[in-house]
């Protein structure tokens, strides 16, 4: 009774997180989840003790989690995992927006899969049967199942320690089953957990600063350290130093040039009714360095995007679907702005965003990558707080605080973050003209529309700001890019190929330009307007502190690595079957302030 039981909650288990991840129910990822569900049953309970009652309190655990699974899937195709509790804030700040997104079905399915187990257990099992739990009850049906005459193999204390023998090798071989067989949704669950100890035992027990000069030795010996002169992005490198010149780095929400691929979505392609809707983004690729940008995320998990450009670290090293802000960066850590402050010299740093300050933990994040000051939506006045675009505070409200940002500090060197939230899902509203888009689903097409309108809304604010920098005296250079496409769950994207044809490329990633003002007279920077080549958020970092002069090995190698996108996508690094310097670089140099320059120079 005892394994049957065991074998029959495993089986179940595995079939209803399985459903709720993000390939479905296939017979390797069930096979592999049974398996660990069954050594986890097998640890936590023994025929001597109410077993049942044991294995049933797990599966509720396992029910709520697989709810949690499916609802993160649909909102940012990422499965949880152990570094998830600490966004449960950051999701409640906006789940109200999203109940008609809920996927209702699927949750629905494993309640009642729960229920009918359970009902099965009541009438079947010890647990709430006619016995009525009393204690010769219990007395009697542990004589009758009760293991302690049998010894060897079959002793339950000898079950329990090679059940936790083949769980912790479980851990110990993760890459191996994954190249072998699968990686099911909630082994992936379980290397969550693996990540936490690695980086803990990072943190703790390896002296960094050893570590980090052993990894900066190899760095130096790998061919990626060297220049490509083939890419058309260092043409004149290496470039000059600048002390002179502000930096404003635009992260732009669910922004991408969806014009540029209407042919491409939907089965017919979607026709939108209008060609200018991107025109001036269009005429600053043109002006300046431009391209696709390969970025870490789709649907959601901004932060993970913006982590990337300002470190040049990969976010995607540490558990499947974690991010970074929230699960991870704990410390001090080299960016963008700790460079600019560095080798640039009388630099302010500020981060603008018009949503609250612990949102994604900016407020807490922020110090550790160097900026210094933080603009949230308190900072902004109560008509700005009203200037909304459907559920969000617009665009126009960013850059015109940047503007007064860039007012009030004339006389230092500025590296501004301005992030901005109009264009996030759901699209609730329009601001501006409507725009007819054709070929789209009853059910998504007014938000669709909505989006596609809004986006028309940003590109003109982005004119309006740009005119302004074009105006200045002062040396400004320009970085704009979207976090990420918008949801790939709304019908027009996921009836359509392009999101569909397993092509990572073209769910994740957006657009991205590089502009320099009028005032930026640098011969070898104005070589480079017009340059297109396409780039990851990563390799976006390191090559805005090349434009400022940066000639590190390091750079350079995260540079070359991350701007392939066969590197960057490489499914085998990122789960750890295979491993690379630069994983190595995202997962260890985290928390870590590093004087590249000493170490190189070693």
């Amino acid at each position: 009774m005892y394994i049957f039981y065991c074998v029959f909650m495993s089986f179940v288990m595995s079939l209803i997180y399985e459903f709720s991840g993000l390939n479905g129910i296939k017979p390797a990822n069930v096979f592999l989840s049974f398996l660990l569900f069954m050594l986890i049953n097998l640890i936590i309970t023994n025929p001597n003790v109410r077993y049942k009652r044991r294995i049933t309190i797990f599966y509720f655990i396992v029910t709520v989690l697989a709810i949690c699974n499916a609802a993160k899937v649909r909102f940012q195709l990422a499965e949880i995992s152990f570094f998830d509790v600490k966004l449960a804030k950051a999701a409640g700040d906006i789940a109200g927006l999203f109940l008609d997104k809920i996927p209702y079905t699927q949750i629905g399915i494993i309640l009642v899969t729960f229920i009918v187990v359970f009902i099965f257990s009541m009438k079947y099992t010890l647990i709430f049967d006619n016995y009525k739990f009393s204690k010769e009850t219990y007395e009697q049906c542990e004589i009758e199942e009760r293991w302690e005459q049998v010894d060897g193999f079959f002793s339950p204390i000898f079950v329990r320690i090679i059940a936790l023998l083949f769980l912790i090798a479980f851990f110990i071989f993760t890459a191996s089953i994954s190249k072998v067989m699968s990686t099911s949704s909630f082994g992936n669950l379980l290397i969550s957990g693996k990540s936490m100890a690695e980086n803990y035992y990072l943190e703790k027990f390896v002296d960094k600063k050893d570590a980090a000069a052993l990894l900066i030795k190899k760095i130096k010996k790998d061919e990626l350290s060297k220049v490509d002169v083939n890419d058309p992005l260092l043409k004149g490198y290496p470039y000059n130093k600048q002390t002179n010149m502000d930096v404003i780095v635009i992260q732009s929400e669910t922004f991408f040039d969806i014009a540029k691929y209407q042919d491409k979505l939907e089965k017919n392609g979607i026709v939108i009714h209008d060609d200018t809707i991107t025109k001036y983004f269009r005429q600053y690729q043109d002006e300046g360095i431009s391209g696709q940008l390969y970025v870490p995320t789709v649907g959601g998990g901004t932060v993970n995007t913006e982590y990337e450009v300002l470190t040049g670290y990969g976010a995607k090293y540490f558990s499947k679907g974690s991010i970074v802000f929230t699960s991870v960066l704990k410390e001090a850590t080299n960016s963008l702005a700790s460079y600019m402050k560095k080798y640039v010299g009388n630099m302010k740093t500020i981060g603008i965003h018009n949503h609250n300050a612990d949102y994604w933990d900016r407020d807490r994040v922020y110090p550790l990558l160097d900026i210094d000051e933080f603009v949230d939506i308190t900072k902004f006045t109560p008509e700005e707080q009203a200037d909304l675009v459907g559920a969000w505070m617009s665009d126009k409200t960013i850059f015109d605080m940047t503007i007064r940002l860039l007012e009030q500090n004339q006389y230092t060197n500025n590296f501004i973050l301005p992030v901005t939230v109009q264009n996030h899902g759901p699209f609730l509203g329009v601001k501006g003209s409507p725009i007819e888009v054709d070929n789209v689903t009853q059910k998504d097409g007014w938000e669709i529309r909505n989006y596609v309108a809004n986006i028309k809304y940003s590109d003109e604010q982005l004119k309006i700001f740009m005119d302004y920098i074009n105006s200045r005296t002062k040396p400004t250079m320009i970085v704009f890019y979207g976090d990420h496409k918008p949801d790939p769950n709304y019908d027009i994207f996921k009836n359509s190929p392009y999101y569909t044809e397993n092509d990572r490329i073209n769910v994740f990633s957006t657009d991205y330009f590089i502009w320099f003002n009028n005032a930026v007279q640098d011969p070898k920077l104005i070589a480079l307007k017009g340059t297109k080549e396409n780039i990851s958020s990563a390799s976006l970092n390191r090559y805005i502190q090349m434009l400022l002069g940066d000639e590190s090995p390091v750079s350079m190698y995260i540079y070359n690595y991350a701007k392939n996108p066969e590197n960057y996508y490489n499914k085998n690094v990122i789960s750890g079957v295979e491993d690379s310097l630069y994983r190595q670089i995202s997962t260890r140099f985290i928390n870590n302030m590093i004087d590249y320059t000493k170490l190189e120079n070693k």
